[in-house]
């Protein structure tokens, strides 16, 4: 993809984010947020039927520090390197509630537990609610939740 077409699909999430999702970020924090991982292809997006947006997903490869912050529920927003700085796999993921994970998603989060063996995920439904954090390994399935809810911004 080119640059236009990068931020073409950054413009179309932003809006989605502030429009349907219902994210109270401001639209530059959340512009930075997404471009670095869409020029680094370390995002997915979900489309409905009708092409319409209806999810996104990010990851990063943080080093153990941020891990760990992440793991305690701390809110990051990640700096360029800080994206594939180690080998702990993070995953945000933000879809409509009452619907499952898309399935391009579960497929992408098997792949990387398959490559890094432990994927852990930060989940939100489209709506004002925290992300929860629960593990991916293995399977289609998640492990129970960490019992931490956070707000960790995926950039």
């Amino acid at each position: 993809m080119t640059r236009a077409a990068d931020d073409q699909v950054i413009g179309a999430a932003v809006g989605w984010l502030r429009g349907a999702a219902g994210c109270a970020w401001p639209e530059d924090l959340l512009w930075y947020t997404l471009e670095i991982p869409v020029a680094r292809r370390q995002a997915a997006f979900h489309h409905d039927a009708d092409g319409m947006l209806m999810g996104a997903m990010l990851w990063a490869f943080v080093g153990d520090d941020i891990h760990r912050d992440l793991c305690d529920g701390a809110s990051k927003i990640l700096h360029l390197s800080e994206w594939t700085e180690g080998l702990n796999a993070w995953v945000w993921i933000v879809h409509p509630a009452g619907l499952p994970v898309p399935r391009g998603f579960r497929r992408d989060l098997a792949i990387l537990a398959e490559r890094y063996g432990l994927v852990h995920v930060a989940m939100a439904t489209a709506s004002h609610a925290p992300f929860r954090i629960a593990r991916w390994s293995g399977g289609l399935r998640f492990d129970a939740p960490t019992g931490r809810d956070a707000a960790p911004p995926p950039g």
